[in-house]
């Protein structure tokens, strides 16, 4: 099933049902309580699914799974992995895809616009902040995408965290040529008088709601 939005048609295709998203394979030796399985292509048939920890029936199935394609008809596997992480620690009654869906939407805009600007989306080798992608699409989604400060800075945090993922598990970039974040404090008070500090980051790729 395509997404509805007409832009990312064939980009980014919702898998309506995906069984056991989360089951390990094994080749050869068959696991305790594992189940003969095959997979599609492969030399051996000699396959053996696990089902993950707790999951019986179909408690393990994701719906309505987000998937994004490059423009040359190629899986995204970094931003698959990364929507799929988001979900595989949650517990198995609590794995809604709404918030997936929103990401990979955004997620999906960034790399039509890097793409439409000739940009490589891995590529953080410019001297200066404004020749890299991130720092581009900030600028692109200020001066000519119509949206909110607090919408333009969903997207970017969107992406923020996906060049998070991706640093620590795919490819070696320093997320400071991502966008530069800083450490802020705040000093918060109850009713009673009892002081607390809050620590979050604040990055430079956001814009003011205020």
């Amino acid at each position: 099933m395509s997404y509805s939005n007409r832009r990312y048609e064939g980009r980014l295709v919702l898998i309506p049902h995906a069984q056991s998203a989360f089951a390990t394979l094994h080749v050869g030796i068959q696991p305790v309580d594992s189940i003969k399985s095959v997979l599609e292509g492969a030399e051996t048939k000699q396959l053996y699914q696990v089902e993950e920890i707790g999951s019986s029936f179909t408690s393990g199935d994701i719906y309505n799974l987000p998937f994004l394609f490059h423009k040359e008809g190629e899986p995204w596997h970094e931003a698959n992995s990364y929507l799929l992480s988001l979900i595989e620690n949650k517990t198995l009654s609590n794995r809604p895809t709404d918030d997936l869906r929103r990401r990979a939407s955004k997620l999906l805009d960034y790399l039509i616009y890097c793409e439409s600007e000739g940009l490589n989306w891995l590529d953080f080798s410019g001297r200066r902040p404004v020749l890299r992608p991130t720092y581009k699409y900030f600028a692109h989604l200020i001066n000519h995408s119509g949206r909110s400060s607090a919408v333009v800075n969903q997207y970017t945090g969107v992406v923020f965290d996906f060049y998070r993922f991706v640093c620590a598990n795919w490819h070696d970039i320093d997320l400071q040529r991502v966008d530069t974040v800083k450490e802020v404090k705040f000093l918060i008070k109850n009713a009673y008088g009892a002081a607390r500090v809050i620590t979050a980051e604040k990055r430079s790729q956001t814009k003011s709601t205020v």
